[in-house]
């Protein structure tokens, strides 16, 4: 008996089971594989048998379905159902989203500073233009890098409200 999982191939002699897995299994077998005849006392043979699992019933796939699309948080993919979802919020998800937005402000703003400390340049390019912002972070990410993580802690908190809280 040859079983494949995600973790790889064990094999096991049909002998190793009882004459009721025995029986059950003996019907996943492949045309190729036959049963082997009583094996003699030292060897033992192998049957190369895959085991399939039965398919799911129609209330099983219902009951997955449900299950499913009752787990699977989602995104809103337009600025209306952000907006909606955005109303929705209630109590401690309304609470963490705006500590969540208050971070990311922050972080922007210490982020905006450090790049009017190396150089006005830098300061106007970075309110001007994205990629300005994106070099800086790259050239300059020893003095970068704390402001930058700042605001991805505050954007996981408002996807965290957003997503798992509401």
């Amino acid at each position: 008996m040859i079983i494949e999982t995600a973790n790889g191939v064990t094999t096991y002699s049909l002998l190793d089971f009882d004459d009721a897995t025995r029986t059950r299994l003996i019907q996943y077998d492949t045309p190729l594989a036959t049963p082997a005849p009583a094996p003699a006392p030292a060897v033992q043979p192998r049957v190369a048998a895959q085991v399939r699992p039965a398919p799911p019933s129609e209330v099983e796939k219902e009951e997955l379905d449900e299950s499913q699309t009752a787990t699977t948080p989602k995104l809103p993919r337009s600025r209306e159902a952000l907006e909606k979802q955005l109303s929705e919020l209630k109590g401690p998800a309304l609470i963490v989203f705006w500590v969540g937005f208050g971070l990311s402000a922050i972080g922007g703003l210490w982020f905006l500073i450090r790049g009017f400390k190396e150089g006005v340049l830098w300061g106007l390019g970075m309110i001007l233009c994205g990629l300005v912002s994106l070099i800086f972070l790259i050239m300059h990410w020893s003095r970068a890098k704390d402001p930058f993580f700042l605001q991805l802690v505050g954007l996981a908190t408002m996807l965290f409200a957003l997503v798992v809280m509401s």
